[in-house]
């Protein structure tokens, strides 16, 4: 019945049917594919990603640049902890997640990659910005243009999928200009696991 009424829905409407559903998601993890560009830099990889409420972030890096480096976000001190594979396992960084060490070259943070935080994002496009909706087969797909590109690290337009079944995000596209500058494509997705907080203690 949700799919049919689906395409009768605003972009309010419907980020507040998502945002009223990751409330009920004290915990996720997922498999994630990233490719990042600026200018002539490119960052490439694939991460198992584990999150737990109020914000708690792992990323085990699986594969491309940096391939076996773990990164922890703690929220209850606002620090990132960082550490790569192999000889040098032992040493661990402690940084605030705006250090360019733990970022992006886009500027990306770990806090801004959660659930929590992308609908938060989007919700400030629904607010600020024209915002489209548009239903496929199996998708929902949000699209915005944004007005304000330097708070969002030079982002100018921004597309998310969101899968109809769980109503979780699949896929995000960012352009600069007409440039697909972040691809971010997410998959095996599992809602609620238990993860114990010892798991985010490097």
């Amino acid at each position: 019945m949700f799919w049919l009424i689906i395409f009768l829905l605003t972009p309010p409407e419907f980020i507040q049917i998502i945002k009223s559903k990751a409330d009920q998601v004290s915990s996720y993890s997922c498999l994630i594919y990233e490719k990042i560009v600026l200018g002539d830099k490119k960052e490439e990889r694939t991460y198992k990603y584990y999150c737990k409420k109020p914000g708690w972030v792992r990323i085990d890096i699986i594969d491309g640049d940096n391939k076996g480096a773990t990164a922890v976000y703690n929220p209850e001190i606002n620090r990132v902890i960082a550490r790569k594979k192999g000889a040098l396992s032992f040493v661990k960084l402690k940084l605030p997640p705006e250090n360019k060490k733990v970022c992006s070259i886009r500027g990306g943070n770990i806090p801004e990659g959660t659930l929590y935080a992308l609908l938060e994002r989007w919700s400030y496009y629904i607010d600020n910005y024209n915002v489209n909706i548009q239903e496929e087969d199996k998708e929902i797909v949000l699209v915005s243009r944004i007005g304000e590109p330097e708070k969002f690290h030079l982002i100018d337009k921004e597309m998310l999928r969101v899968d109809k079944k769980n109503l979780f995000p699949v896929e995000i596209k960012r352009y600069h200009g007409d440039t697909l500058v972040e691809y971010i494509k997410i998959q095996d997705i599992n809602i609620n696991p238990e993860i114990d907080l010892s798991f985010f203690k490097l």
